[in-house]
């Protein structure tokens, strides 16, 4: 499963690459993978048009790594690959841990970033809240103001107005007295 995963990125960067460079091609036909002829070099740079139906690559690490334990099987060296074997299994089982936990990182990262976005989208919403509730209370703080504004100037009104009215009645009584007095 895990060769096939790594062979469709593979091969989809192969086919861009094909579709990418004309000069370079080289044919892997499609009698090779049956066929016991030594491993095909390619160096960077190179395009792969690939006609069997499945191909693995190395790198050179790896391909040395093999080609010594092939070496030490035609030798019939048992402890040369006891030993090459178990630096491979050794090899396979940090790269298996280092996988494990790289594996648990990101699902704790993903985790994390999770509830970030939860606590995110709560607080957001309590602050949405919030502005709405301040909004409300202003509407109606600047309803009561000009409520206020307008009792102001009637109270305004008012107190001037009586004392208007008080001269004005003052003035008609003083008037009227004078005329009283004066006939």
């Amino acid at each position: 499963m895990k060769k096939t995963l790594i062979l469709i990125p593979f091969c989809l960067i192969l086919s861009v690459t094909v579709l990418s460079q004309n000069l370079g091609i080289k044919i892997i036909p499609a009698e090779y993978t049956s066929s016991n002829i030594t491993p095909l070099i390619f160096f960077a740079g190179d395009t792969l048009l690939i006609e069997c139906d499945t191909i693995f690559v190395m790198n050179k690490g790896r391909y040395q790594f093999y080609k010594n334990i092939h070496f030490a099987i035609q030798q019939d060296n048992d402890s040369l690959c006891r030993n090459l074997l178990k630096a491979y299994e050794i090899r396979l089982i940090d790269h298996e841990n280092s996988y494990a936990k790289l594996l648990e990182n990101s699902r704790t990262a993903e985790k994390t970033a999770m509830e970030l976005v939860t606590f995110t989208q709560n607080s957001l919403a309590n602050t949405q809240i919030t502005l709405n509730n301040t909004q409300n209370t202003l509407d109606k703080t600047l309803k009561n103001l000009q409520l206020a504004n307008e009792h102001l100037k009637k109270e305004r009104w008012n107190a001037a107005g009586k004392k208007v009215l008080i001269g004005v009645g003052g003035v008609a009584v003083g008037i009227i007295t004078g005329v009283l007095i004066a006939k």
